[in-house]
């Protein structure tokens, strides 16, 4: 799960990761793959089904969000009030864009492929959620970039949080089987 704060030009990309450390803020991506026999199982948007649900929009937006909303306990959780489960949707164009892309799709709860998505929520913020099925047994490591606040579940116990600091952005993980990934 993760807050989305489009004045920040944000949203969620399942795969993609920053070439390096020092890559300005960017949107959300992540990276789940493991080695199985010398090959890479990876799980990319675009190529993997992402469930996006509606955004929770907040009463009031929040200009101090980062030290407030940024913190190891999100406001909304993946139990949170979440409806109208539906395909997240890709294609979607921003005048940030560039190779940094190259891997993966960007996704969002809501736009029109083609299109940049327009901000929603007072200053912009509002919480969105994703979902998506993975499947693999071993250790897995999976790699999280957000220019927002971020948190990461694997079947509703959390794993990763990341906060505005775009280094700390791996998360190992042991599956063992099916299993749901949410942001």
């Amino acid at each position: 799960m993760k807050r989305s704060l489009f004045l920040l030009a944000v949203t969620f990309v399942v795969a993609a990761c920053a070439k390096d450390a020092r890559t300005p803020v960017q949107p959300e991506a992540a990276v789940l793959s493991a080695r199985v026999a010398n090959a890479t199982q990876t799980y990319a948007s675009g190529t993997t089904p992402v469930t996006a649900y509606d955004p929770i929009i907040p009463a009031v937006g929040d200009p101090n969000w980062i030290a407030n909303k940024c913190t190891a306990t999100p406001q909304y959780g993946p139990n949170a009030a979440w409806t109208n489960p539906h395909p997240a949707v890709t294609g979607l164009i921003h005048d940030w864009m560039n190779d940094w892309f190259t891997g993966a799709g960007w996704i969002n709860a809501w736009g029109t492929p083609g299109t940049k998505p327009v901000s929603q929520g007072p200053l912009g913020q509002s919480w969105t959620k994703y979902t998506t099925q993975v499947e693999g047994n071993g250790n897995f490591v999976i790699r999280l970039l957000a220019d927002n606040c971020s948190w990461i579940y694997l079947d509703n116990t959390l794993v990763g949080v990341q906060n505005t600091d775009l280094s700390k952005n791996s998360y190992g993980l042991t599956l063992n089987g099916v299993h749901t990934l949410t942001f």
